[in-house]
């Protein structure tokens, strides 16, 4: 029966169950170095190697290599990025996300003002397994312009991808719609190392800065103005 397919199917069976059923936060597997078959439906599935050993089998010294997969990563990788109308919906998701990112968004004024203007915005969520993992709204600044105005993923789920699929959406939205240019505002470099962070990640989707405006906001928060062409 190999090469039907049906060790890839149980092994999804068992993640489904593991994972979305029994909220277990992270599955650790090894194999004898040399099992390729194994290995390779595992490392399809999203397992990491993130160590090798060496243990006594069967009379003998053998390497293992160890595999693990966390729930973040298996619900990152099955997240879909849909679009949300419903503005009571959109605010609730804004408001449960940004609740979870107090090192960026913990002025309550301000934060309460995205989650009122999210309700009328267009708005996409990264959602898997029932459980809204990121947002993004989208906002128009001009006749071909608009603005990432608030996107926000869970801590969890950094740097596994969702706040690109995010941005892919929203970038395909204003594509179809003519704008020109996309902007976002985010805090100026060395003031803050979580923005710092932000900044880097907008640079990576080919933002570029634009401006900086050090009263828009506070002195102690300058407003940097990053912008991209939508082509």
């Amino acid at each position: 029966s190999r090469g039907k397919g049906y060790g890839r199917k149980a092994l999804e069976l068992l993640l489904e169950r593991a994972f979305v059923t029994d909220h277990i936060p992270k599955l650790r597997n090894d194999f004898e170095a040399g099992r390729d078959a194994a290995l390779a439906i595992h490392l399809a599935a999203g397992f990491r190697q993130v160590g090798t050993e060496w243990s006594r089998r069967f009379g003998r010294e053998i390497e293992i290599l160890v595999l693990e997969l966390t729930r973040e990563e298996y619900l990152a990788r099955r997240c879909q990025i849909l679009p949300v109308d419903n503005p009571d919906e959109r605010a609730a998701i804004a408001a449960s996300v940004l609740a979870d990112l107090p090192d960026w968004f913990g002025l309550p004024e301000s934060t309460a003002e995205y989650v009122r203007a999210s309700r009328d915005l267009p708005f996409w969520a990264a959602r898997c397994a029932g459980e809204d993992l990121g947002f993004l709204a989208l906002r128009q600044t001009g006749p071909e312009a608009a603005e990432l105005y608030v996107m926000g993923v869970r801590p969890g789920y950094h740097h596994l991808g969702l706040g690109r699929k995010l941005f892919d959406a929203a970038y395909q939205y204003a594509r179809e719609r003519g704008y020109r240019f996309l902007q976002v505002k985010t805090v100026q470099e060395g003031r803050c190392p979580e923005y710092d962070r932000t900044n880097a990640f907008y640079r990576s989707l080919g933002f570029t800065e634009l401006d900086c405006l050090p009263t828009l906001w506070d002195s102690w928060n300058p407003c940097q103005i990053f912008i991209m062409s939508v082509t």
